[in-house]
Order: C-alpha cells, then sequence, then structure tokens
C-alpha cells in the first residue's frame, strides 16, 4: 500500500468567530475548572476575552490530518 498524508490549517483573522472556541470549553468546564482554579477562573476568562477581542488578534484552526492508502 502506498500512502498518503496531506495537513491543512488555516489562518483566523481578527474577530472570527473560531477564535472563541477556547471561551466556549471553558463555559462548558467551568464547573471542573473553578474547582481547580478557584477564584482565579472568571480573571482568566476575562483576560482571555480582551485578548481574543483585540481588533489585531489572528490564530489558526485545528490541524486536520488526511491519510489514505492506494494498492499500486
Amino acid at each position: 500500500i502506498e500512502p498518503h498524508v496531506t495537513t491543512h490549517v488555516l489562518a483566523l483573522g481578527p474577530e472570527h468567530p473560531y477564535l472563541r472556541v477556547p471561551l466556549q470549553f471553558a463555559q462548558s468546564l467551568e464547573g471542573r475548572l473553578r474547582d481547580l482554579l478557584g477564584d482565579d477562573f472568571q480573571e482568566l476568562v476575562e483576560s482571555a476575552r480582551g485578548e481574543i477581542e483585540d481588533p489585531d488578534r489572528w490564530g489558526t484552526s485545528f490541524v486536520l490530518v488526511q491519510a489514505w492508502g492506494r494498492v499500486p
């Protein structure tokens, strides 16, 4: 089998909705994160929100890896 692999990642410009995914994760895990972080949780979330809302902020998507094989 002849293997093939490609990877893809996207650059996300300022205000792209996908940049807010970490905040959504934090919200969905709030109970557990508060147990670990205590009173620091809300301060950390607000700090992250401030960085994400920075008009110069950009990021990247997760890396998508495609792999397949072909019989020669």
